[in-house]
């Protein structure tokens, strides 16, 4: 599945009168603009170049501020798809067309080498694992605790940047210019973005610092489970997998999951909450709350591979 998913840019869409068409996910600026939607794959990458623009600290420079400053100009990746609508098969009535531009950090580290920077910057960040997820939701089923998934939109993009200064070339789709002509690039001088290896780190140290001032204790030796105790006796614990947390607390309140969802929300703005979830970073829950029995499996999420890559 995952070979086909790197390889073919063709996605099966379903059509309103039943029948399927193939339609071609372009990869490259030339192939953007060959296609029959060009235009709405180049608002689609100006919609992605403006949400890393929305924030404040990240902006457009001429290419000389960084050639005066002896630094390298990072390539951008910009990678694309099609969103479907899950029940319909079809294009998504909403927003089908989605962009992703993203720092190559590989050529950038290769560019700075060649001009003798040497970058050495943490990236280590910790992420809760299979037997940690699993032992909580253990718990979490026998204890009948209530259960809540929270995401975070475009979580990277809300950490705090610790590091000077990087630059990141525009997609090739969107060259712009200064008013002399000079090429613009983008100076990320706010937050941490999409690609960079220290981008996790940071996003980590943010939501962490926000998380203790509000209450929540972090587990010796395991930063990625917190717990907090309500003044109402109220128990809750919490795993976090980068921009995706997984908060469990006392049968019957809704206390903890409403105190956090107005936390996240007040400092990070976009927050996706789902009470009761069905699934968790790639497992789908199966949840029998008289039994006091869960049931973790991977084989939905497979199966949905399965079917977007290799429809035939």
């Amino acid at each position: 599945v995952e070979a086909c998913k790197a390889e073919k840019n063709q996605v099966w869409i379903k059509n309103a009168d039943g029948t399927t068409s193939v339609q071609r996910v372009p990869s490259s600026a030339r192939q953007v603009l060959a296609a029959p939607d060009a235009e709405r794959w180049i608002a689609a990458d100006q919609t992605a170049l403006d949400s890393l623009l929305l924030n404040p600290g990240n902006v457009l420079v001429p290419m000389c501020k960084p050639r005066q400053l002896g630094l390298p100009i990072g390539p951008c990746v910009t990678t694309r798809k099609l969103k479907l609508d899950a029940e319909t098969g079809g294009l998504d009535k909403y927003s089908p067309y989605k962009s992703r531009h993203a720092f190559d950090n590989a050529r950038h580290q290769a560019l700075a080498e060649q001009r003798g920077i040497q970058c050495f910057e943490p990236t280590s960040s910790t992420v809760a694992d299979d037997l940690l997820i699993k032992t909580n939701l253990s718990m979490a089923a026998a204890e009948d605790m209530e259960m809540c998934k929270l995401d975070v939109g475009d979580a990277y993009l809300k950490g705090c940047r610790k590091r000077p200064p990087t630059y990141m070339a525009l997609p090739e789709t969107l060259p712009m210019y200064d008013a002399d002509g000079e090429q613009l690039c983008i100076e990320f001088g706010g937050t941490p973005t999409w690609g960079e290896a220290p981008a996790g780190r940071e996003w980590q140290d943010t939501l962490m610092e926000g998380l203790i001032q509000d209450g929540w204790t972090p587990a010796d030796n395991v930063p990625c489970l917190l717990t907090c105790e309500l003044p109402d006796g109220t128990r809750a614990q919490m795993l976090t997998i980068v921009d995706d947390i997984l908060i469990m607390e006392t049968k019957g309140s809704k206390a903890a999951v409403d105190r956090l969802y107005s936390q996240l929300t007040r400092r990070y703005g976009k927050v996706k909450i789902e009470r009761d979830p069905t699934s968790f970073v790639g497992y789908t829950i199966l949840r029998d709350r008289e039994r006091r029995a869960l049931t973790v499996t991977m084989a939905s999420p497979i199966a949905a591979a399965a079917k977007e890559h290799i429809p035939e």
